[in-house]
């Protein structure tokens, strides 16, 4: 049954209807959480008359004072009638007899959802201002389980949907389902049932335990109406079945995005070129599409120096890479966003005004194409790219050796390319796990070497490790750890860096730390500069 209007369940609520259909309704409103939401609005709103009117009268002056400090109530757009009725409602009656509201958290989030709260990025709320989010309400339960689909926003750039987990009692549970469970799986089909393949997809928790499921439309959805089916068999740890298919429409909310085509603008330095392709500027981001790549001469040089390491080491290395910074401004010269930028307070590269940024490899070797989302530009601001450097592989092979068990006492020390790093400590760990075999307990030993020190604002980031025993034998390490915002003596900022290497049967002796591959950032001499505006 379809869900009844407001002033029908405003009826429902005062009884006023005949009894056959009273009884039809109040069974549709048993079963359906969006129509007991709004009863209980009216409930609340006659509960507050009643109060209300048995309050004492106030000093003449009182309402005008109250006035004074209310904001004007401005509806959203494109909401479902019975959530406008309902507030509006208990706002006439605020206003009518001078008493202050305050409204909950708990009831803005109910007439909001998700995108209207401070958990979603600034352009969802933009959207959701825009009348952009629709309540769609679905649900589906199994094993005591239920998924329950709240608001769907979507526009020209992306598709975000927003959802809850929750058992038998109405707990919310932990948002994350297993996407890589063969089980689990998540389609955008057309009318036709194709699959589509939107180009990129992310999935998020939020501080209110909502989980939100994203979308990038950039690529891969050229039709007015799909569907997302759902198609979920394991959630919350139980084998079940929950099903559900959401429909989607575009054909109006494409009118409200403005395309500029940057017509492949080029640039090239230090081996890298970077290619302008389109801007887009929807009601939920700013979005550009560029793509970076080496030149055919330095991915051939790249590819030679790799091809010796792995010879010597047999290892795999991290992919070759490529990357930018850059920040937009508008007409004005304000910085409005801002995308791997280094500032003077940061030990790293800081990224401001961004949404997201979702890459691909291509199947060219170190090459990316890239779609940077940042929040919805003021109308009619004229934007600009300004490009200030660029990220490139660097291949190498700088061999620092040591002998771990004068570590305590000589504290080998190493810089390299504006890192400055002393070698502190080498242990041997072993981790036990659970794990889903006749043998639950899987057991890992590995080596932990810790690194501190310090490095200048634009250093190379080390990326690849090898660690090479006094018998020849070779193992990959493994990077964590970062750089604070801190500064030492030298102002350089403090770091810490942890190699976490598998499959070493012994510390011997003398060992070498082998760094095979930095990220390295080349800054211009003179900014390169696109205009995003037609």
């Amino acid at each position: 049954m379809k869900c009844p209007n407001a002033d029908k369940l405003s009826q429902v609520h005062d009884q006023l209807l005949s009894n056959e259909e009273m009884e039809q309704l109040q069974a549709h409103v048993n079963n359906c959480a969006s129509c007991q939401v709004v009863i209980e609005l009216f409930e609340g709103e006659t509960d507050f008359m009643k109060e209300t009117l048995q309050t004492p009268t106030l000093p003449n002056e009182f309402a005008g004072h109250v006035l004074e400090q209310l904001t004007p109530y401005k509806p959203l757009k494109r909401r479902k009638s019975y959530w406008k009725r309902a507030l509006l409602s208990a706002a006439g009656v605020a206003l009518a007899f001078g008493v202050t509201v305050a409204v909950s958290p708990s009831f803005a989030q109910l007439i909001g959802g998700i995108f209207s709260t401070d958990s979603v990025d600034e352009g969802l709320q933009m959207a959701m201002d825009a009348g952009l989010v629709e309540r769609v309400d679905l649900s589906v339960v199994d094993k005591g389980i239920t998924l329950k689909v709240e608001d769907v926003m979507v526009d020209s750039s992306r598709l975000v949907i927003s959802y809850q987990i929750l058992n038998s009692s109405g707990k919310v549970l932990d948002p994350y389902f297993d996407m890589q469970d063969k089980d689990n799986h998540i389609f955008l089909v057309d009318a036709q049932g194709n699959e589509l393949e939107p180009s990129i997809s992310s999935w998020g928790r939020t501080d209110e335990d909502y989980g939100l499921l994203q979308y990038s439309l950039r690529e891969g959805i050229d039709v007015e109406k799909f569907t997302v089916q759902v198609r979920l068999h394991e959630l919350a740890r139980k084998k079940g079945m929950w099903h559900l298919d959401i429909p989607i429409e575009l054909s109006e909310i494409t009118k409200l995005t403005t395309k500029v085509a940057l017509n492949d603008a080029t640039f090239e330095h230090e081996g890298v070129t970077v290619t302008l392709q389109e801007a887009q500027y929807a009601p939920s981001s700013n979005e550009l599409i560029y793509t970076t790549s080496f030149t055919n001469e330095t991915r051939t040089e790249l590819q030679e120096k790799r091809d010796a390491l792995t010879e010597q080491y047999g290892e795999q290395f991290n992919p070759l890479t490529t990357g930018v910074g850059y920040y937009i401004e508008n007409q004005s010269g304000e910085r409005v966003a801002a995308n791997n930028i280094f500032t003077v307070d940061r030990g790293h590269s800081v990224s401001n005004g961004t949404l997201q940024s979702l890459g691909s490899r291509t199947d060219i070797v170190g090459q990316s194409l890239s779609i940077d989302s940042f929040v919805p530009r003021k109308e009619n601001d004229q934007l600009t790219f300004v490009l200030e450097g660029i990220y490139k592989t660097i291949q190498l092979d700088y061999a620092v050796s040591f002998q771990p068990d004068k570590i305590e006492n000589e504290s080998p020390s190493f810089d390299y390319g504006g890192n400055y790093l002393t070698i502190k400590s080498i242990e041997k760990e072993t981790d036990y796990s659970l794990r889903k075999s006749w043998l639950p307990i899987q057991k890992d030993s590995y080596v932990v070497i810790v690194l501190e020190g310090s490095r200048e604002a634009m250093a190379d980031d080390l990326e690849n490790w090898v660690l090479q025993d006094d018998k020849g034998n070779s193992y990959m390490a493994y990077r964590s750890g970062g750089t604070s915002d801190n500064i030492d003596e030298h102002g350089r900022f403090l770091m810490t860096v942890e190699l976490r290497v598998y499959g070493v049967e012994k510390i011997t002796d003398t060992m070498t730390l082998h760094l095979t591959q930095v990220n390295r950032y080349e800054q211009l001499t003179e900014p390169w500069r696109v205009p995003l505006y037609q």
